[in-house]
């Protein structure tokens, strides 16, 4: 699993889910993918993400990059929501208190994440804000 996530990040939680989209309608949800779910920081792109894992070959089959904004919810114990790029995307857990587990470790990130998945700010500009240059 680890070789899969990649060897520069930090796992907060990992366990089986499938994930699923309403797209276009929000009321209909579309299974994409079962799989282990891990909620891991990359060290490497300085961010967040839900990866999913497959188990069949153990390559990641799914990735998101948390947003700086992103409103992650519970609709029920078992079913966590968000809005994408595009569409709702839902996580749905087989087992209750490893989604609580879950849904604590992505509620109580770092707020160190970018506003938007596809925007970094440059190398320059950071050093400006620890620096005030």
């Amino acid at each position: 699993m680890r070789s899969a996530l990649g060897t520069e990040t930090q796992i907060g939680m990992a366990t089986v889910a499938r994930v699923y989209e309403a797209s276009p309608n929000p009321s209909s949800w579309s299974n994409k993918a079962t799989g282990v779910l891990a909620f891991v920081f990359d060290k490497l792109k300085s961010a967040y993400f839900f990866r999913l894992v497959s188990l069949d070959n153990w390559t990641v089959q799914w990735e998101y990059e948390l947003y700086k904004d992103l409103q992650y919810k519970l609709l029920v114990p078992f079913f966590h929501t968000f809005n994408g790029d595009n569409h709702v995307i839902g996580f749905s857990f087989s087992d209750d208190g490893e989604a609580n587990i879950f849904l604590n470790k992505v509620l109580s990130r770092s707020t160190y994440t970018y506003p938007y998945s596809c925007h970094r700010p440059s190398f320059l500009f950071l050093i400006s804000l620890l620096f005030g240059v």
